[in-house]
Order: C-alpha cells, then structure tokens, then sequence
C-alpha cells in the first residue's frame, strides 16, 4: 500500500449524473421503518455504461493496481461499506453509508482478494457520521482501515525484506489483519520482486558500482519506468531492499496496544482481529488411513468484468470426494484436531488411537497453515497417549459437522454464547444441533436490529413467498403464520444446520456477508432434494462468502457449483494400497452421466443391473462362432428388449460390447472421458484397475 493522489482525476460525468438519481431514490428507500426494508432493499449496481467509466478512471487513478495490496486489478470497491458496516464489539450500522455509494471519492480499484477480505468491515475510532456526511467531515470518523488516499502508509506499515508486511501502528497491524496483506500469495508476489531487484543490485555491484547510493539508483530507475513505479509491491520491496542493503533495517517494533474505544467501552476496539485470518494449507502424515496428504485453498482469482464491490464467488472451498473408506472424514477430524485448544484435545481418547495402522509406522502429524502466517503443528506417536502440539489454538472460528446432525429439540434450551470451536458434531454423531432458533427469538441475545440481519440470511434459504417475511416470538420464527417447524423436512435440516451456522459465527459478526471462519462439513448431500444439492454449493458461498468450506460428498449432484482446483478426488492404490489424492476439475456443462463415469466416481456404468446383465448376454452370443435355433431366438429377443430399453443401443453399436473380453466394464470404459489433466489419469488408471480386479479376478490388466 503506497499513498496515492487521486486529486488530478475527477469523477467521471456518467457517475454524477447516476448520483444524483440514486441519492433521491436512496433517500426515500432509507427514511422507511427498518421493518419495511428487508424485502426490497434496493440495488446498489452500476449501470454498465456508469461501471465502465467509473472502472476505466480508476486504472489511471491507482495504474491498474489494488488501492491496498498493490496486485494487478479490475474490481470496484467502496472504502466505506454502501451498507451493514461492521463496527469494533460486531456491531453492524445497516443504514451506513448508503449515501456514499456512488461518490467518487469512496470508490477504489481493488483486487478480489482484498475485496472479500475487506468485505464489510469498517472500524472507526470516532462517532458516526450522520447520514449524507461528505468529504473531509467523515475523517472526524477516525478510521481503522488505512486509506491510502488520505494516510500515509509509510508511517503505519514496514514491509521486510523476507516480503512480510509488520504494523507500526495499531492501525497498521489493524490493515493488515483485515486485508490479510501476508497470506501466502502476497508474499510469493513480494518475494519474487523482492528477489529481482537484489539480483540486479548484486550486477551493479560486480560491475565495479558498490559505492553507488542504491536508494538514489533505484529511485531513478522507477522514475524512468512510469509502468512500475506506482505499484505497491514494488515500492515496498525496494523500502525493503534498500534498508536490508544500508544496513538500516531491524526487527520490527511490536504493534502498540489498540486505540481505546469510545462508542462502547466494553466493545473492542478492532472487531474480531483474532479471528481475521482464513485455514490456508493442510498437511497429514500417517492420519488413519492417510498417509500423505498436501491441500492447500486456492488463491481468489480477479472475475469478469463486474462492477460491484462482491466481486469473484467468495472464499475458496475444498470438496472431498471418495469411496467409503477412503479417508475424507479422517480429512475433517485431523483438521479439527489441530484446531482444537490444547485443553480438550485429549477428550477424544489416547492419541495413538488416531496413527495410521502399518506396522512401520510410528508417528505421525498434522500442521496447519493460516493466512496470517501462523502454523499449528500436533504429533501423535504409537508410544504416547497424548498429543504434542506447538502455536496456538486455530485464529480463526472453526465449526465441524459429522453426516449425522440432529435436529435440535423444539423446546431445548438455547445456547448461552457462540464457542470458537464447535465441532463435537463431527465425532459424536448423536450431538444435536444447537437450538439457535431460540437463541435469535430472544432479545436478550440477539437485539432487534442483529434479528434483522439474520431473518434476511435464512431468507435466502426459503422458498419464496413474495412479500412474506420471517418474525420472532417466543414461540419461535414465523412466515406467513406457519411456524419454521411446519416446513419440511429436507428444508429443516438444511435451515437448522445454516442456523447453527449463523449462530456460532454470530461471535464475529451477525452480518453474514462479513462473519469469518470455517466449516467442516461430512456428506453436505444429506437430507438435500437434488434440486437444492445442485446448487448448495452456490447457496451456501452466497450466503456465507467470508467462510471457508472443507466438505465431503458422495453425489455427483454437489459437485456443481465448484471452481479451478476445488475438487480434490481421493482413493487407494488397488495393489499397494498407497492413498493418493487428485485435483481433478469438472468441466462446465458436465453432466451427471459423465460424472459418474468420468475419474470422480469411476462407475462403469449408470445402467441398472439387469439392463448390464442382458447386454453381458446379448455380447456373448454375438461373439458365438455360431447359433442354434434357441440362441439365435435369445438373441432377437434381447435386441427387442435392449432397443426399447435404450434408444440408442442399435445394430451399428455391437462391436462397442463384442470386443476382447467381452462384458460390460470393457467395453464401457471406452466412454470414460479423456484425462483432463496428469492427476486424473493416475485416478482414471487405479479406478478401472480396481474394477478389472473386481470383474474379472485378474490383476493383470486384461485387455484393458
């Protein structure tokens, strides 16, 4: 982050003339009752003209650079949230700041990533600015966030020559935390620049120019390449650099304690900064049946040509998909486990109990690694009952749910506060639910304006009823005079999990669109119609975009919804029994049929047992040097039979059942889809080596 002058660029003319029309329509949505909003709350969106203007602008404004990280940009993003800003205590002001939506001095260029980590967090140390508060009056705010239109980032933030980024200030330590500037893809950036710059001034110095001011020679170097010298990343590399090479740099000072809060003298100051950070990396050895495993969340990736300050699809989700057995609820508990704070991680039973069975085996590991640069590593030994764990318990609230959730009891009591980590659901699977409904119908709990929030998140989980909205009584949550309890069932399940959900993250934030955490989930496909399986995955990151996801599913349904490199397929050796996993994508447009018999599942077939019975037969004789009278008829028959069946199984088909070997397996695995990438062809190959031995007893191959 650099200080930048955006003085020389006024607003573009199609912004002002959007402006003035949104203000006045603006003002008359919000001098509305807080209860008339929830159902049409109005859209914030650019036109694509005004968006485009706004956008082209704003890459002269920061030289096609993120405003806060400096990486290469496309995305709007508003400096003050245009709605539920997030407050120290997590509070949330809805109604801020609404009128600053379309004002050109709230509107940065932004990366996705900055963008969904920024999402709608503003602290501010000050009072709130009244509504249609502009220009320097907002200041009076006092703002937790850098701005780097306004502050000078060099007084609040050191970047090191290792690419870590350390907080000067409280505000300093505050921006980094909420923007995450030193997740593992920021540093990857600044260390690669980092790197160049010393490899030429190490040319320059073989050259006879040690004596040279590497300050001066850089400084006129960047003069002279305009294309670079705004970016971010590069000027905190060359600070960096620079003082590593003068011999000026030293350990960063410590970050001073946070300011003290003056709107609420209980609340913190800095909302959460505990919790800001996300599960990055996941590293096994020896995990019950897993051997070795490396996952790592993929990088959020800058979208299309969207105008709005939610660009991309949210948090990066990891979905686990597998045989029985196979280890993908092993993946969630290890991960828990890690999470857990030391206090309760033997609760679970001896810690050997958790190492892979092999009789060479005799320890093993989980480390986990956070975007906030902080690890978690716990060994577990054949010798020891108990774990050995080093750094803190997880930073960020982490939920895990077994492939059992029972609903909550009606009539149980609520839970008294949200827990950090709640996730005895995943290894004691007749641990209900909690009974948050209860807990968000009681204004002790849960305040009228925190209700609002809620009621708008499960919502989007209802079927929709026009102008139906959801209430609170003692009794429970109401819509249209029929209590939740009346839904059914698939939809209870799916709303008491997503509740559940809002209850524990309701610890960051009750603004869903801004609480952190993450989610273990087993089996996401239970109790689920498959027109809500299509599109859980969608569902859920549009509900909960600031949370990650690790789930597990065995229908080929779920994995709709999915991004690049999200899909990760587990399995075992067939021979050695070594497990492997893959990332392996699903091409848009696939189809279930091609899912299932592609290297997700590895079925030979989708067709029911007695169609594959008859079409085993139908091959046989046809491969019969000849036929009596009865077979001969057989034969017709099962033709008669296998067209009606299928409309595609015709003359011109049979060599695809009558080559070598015959059966259905051979001949259908013709139909596998090619290898989309190196990972699936090792899946692909051990799938069908699997079946072979199943089909024909035979560890050879075959025909195959």
């Amino acid at each position: 982050m650099i200080y930048v002058d955006r003085s020389r660029y006024p607003a573009p003319a199609e912004l002002l003339d959007f402006q003035q029309k949104s203000l006045a329509t603006l003002r008359e949505f919000f001098a509305t009752g807080i209860d008339d909003r929830r159902l049409r709350w109005p859209s914030f969106n650019f036109p694509p003209r005004v968006g485009s203007a706004v956008r082209d602008t704003l890459y002269g404004v920061f030289n096609g650079s993120c405003a806060y990280c400096g990486a290469p940009a496309n995305t709007i993003d508003h400096f003050r949230p245009r709605r539920n800003a997030v407050r120290a205590g997590h509070k949330v002001d809805t109604d801020c700041y609404w009128w600053l939506s379309a004002e050109w001095n709230n509107l940065y260029l932004c990366c996705a990533a900055c963008n969904v980590a920024k999402a709608n967090f503003f602290p501010i140390d000050g009072p709130v600015a009244e509504p249609e508060t502009f220009g320097d009056a907002l200041l009076d705010e006092r703002p937790v966030l850098l701005d780097p239109c306004h502050d000078r980032p060099e007084e609040h933030l050191k970047f090191l020559a290792d690419g870590t980024v350390a907080g000067l200030t409280a505000r300093g330590t505050a921006t980094i935390e909420i923007l995450q500037l030193n997740a593992r893809d920021r540093l990857a950036s600044r260390r690669k620049i980092g790197f160049l710059i010393r490899e030429e001034l190490r040319v320059l110095q073989a050259q006879g120019r040690d004596s040279m001011d590497p300050l001066r020679y850089l400084a006129a170097r960047l003069d002279a390449e305009t294309a670079v010298r705004n970016r971010p990343e590069v000027a905190a590399a060359i600070q960096a650099l620079v003082e590593e090479i003068s011999g000026q740099q030293a350990s960063p000072p410590p970050p001073p304690p946070p300011p003290a809060a003056h709107a609420d003298a209980d609340a913190d100051p800095i909302p959460g900064l505990a919790e800001m950070a996300w599960l990055d990396r996941i590293e096994i050895s020896n995990f019950r049946s897993i051997s070795t495993l490396d996952l790592a969340f993929q990088s959020i990736v800058e979208g299309g040509e969207g105008f709005e300050d939610t660009a991309g699809n949210g948090q990066p989700w990891i979905m686990l998909l597998g045989e029985n057995g196979v280890g993908k609820t092993s993946v969630l508990q290890a991960v828990a486990l890690a999470c857990m704070p030391d206090d309760q991680l033997n609760e679970l039973g001896p810690a050997h109990r958790w190492l892979n069975r092999n009789a060479d085996v005799h320890d093993g590991f989980i480390r986990l690694s956070f975007s906030d640069g902080t690890q978690r590593l716990l060994t577990f030994s054949r010798d020891s009952i108990q774990f050995s764990s080093e750094g803190v318990a997880s930073p960020v609230r982490l939920l895990g749910y077994g492939s059992t959730r029972l609903l909550p009891e009606r009539n149980s009591t609520p839970p008294a506060a949200p827990a950090r980590c709640s996730v005895r659901n995943l290894f004691d699977q007749r641990h209900p639910l909690a009974n948050a409904e209860a807990y968000f119908c009681t204004e002790a709990s849960t305040r009228s304006d925190n209700f609002e929030l809620i009621a708008s998140s499960v919502e989007k989980l209802l079927p929709d009823q026009g102008d139906a909205k959801l209430t609170r009584s003692d009794d429970g949550m109401w819509r249209n005079q029929l209590p939740l309890d009346a839904l059914s069932g698939g939809y209870k399940s799916m709303i008491a999990l997503a509740m559940d959900i809002m209850f524990h993250l309701s610890g960051s934030s009750f603004d869903m669109e801004s609480a952190r955490g993450m989610i273990l989930l087993d089996e996401i496909e239970l109790h689920l119609h498959p027109r809500w399986k299509i599109r859980v995955v969608s569902q859920l990151r549009a509900l909960f975009p600031n949370v990650r996801f690790i789930v597990s599913t065995h229908d080929p349904l779920c994995v709709q919804g999915l991004g690049k490199g999200e899909l990760i397929v587990l399995a075992t050796n067939p021979y050695s029994g070594t497990f492997i996993h893959e990332e392996i994508d699903v091409p848009p447009g696939a189809g279930t049929d091609k899912v299932l018999m592609g290297p997700w599942f590895g079925m030979t077939s989708t067709l029911d047992p007695d169609t594959l019975r008859q079409m085993d037969r139908h091959s046989e004789l046809l491969k019969a040097a000849s036929l009596d009278v009865m077979e001969q008829k057989e034969l017709d028959s099962l033709m008669r039979t296998l067209c009606a069946r299928m409309n595609t199984f015709h003359a011109h088909s049979v060599p695809h059942f009558a080559i070598e070997g015959g059966g259905f397996g051979a001949g259908l695995w013709k139909d596998v889809p090619q290898p989309l990438n190196d990972g699936s062809e090792k899946i692909i190959h051990h799938r069908l080596l699997g079946f072979l031995d199943k089909s024909t007893g035979s560890k050879e191959g075959g025909h195959a």
